[in-house]
């Protein structure tokens, strides 16, 4: 087995996106799923997931698949707080 020196591996560092964009490609496959969602509750399910476009998508796909064709923000926010991964502590106060 071979060390791992410099040649053979490199670090690489990244940033989130910041959650303006993470709502504006969010708003976007929510349009081509014909899943009408105002701006403002995309952004702050992004900012509850902590711009994390992959529990974004899930929240709005199990959404999707409660034949829910339209959200707005208190629905959004009544669903994001009942589902089963929505913790309040530990990871900061969700409030909105």
């Amino acid at each position: 087995m071979r060390t791992l020196k410099m040649n053979y591996s490199t670090n690489l560092t990244w940033k989130r996106s910041p959650a303006a964009d993470v709502a504006a490609r969010v708003q976007q496959i929510l349009n081509a799923e014909k899943l009408s969602v105002p701006l403002n509750a995309v952004s702050r399910v992004v900012e509850m997931c902590r711009g994390d476009i992959r529990q974004v998508l899930n929240f709005f796909q199990m959404t999707k698949t409660e034949d829910c064709n339209s959200l707005n923000y208190d629905e959004a926010k009544a669903r994001y707080v009942a589902s089963p991964g929505f913790v309040s502590e530990g990871r900061g106060t969700f409030v909105f």
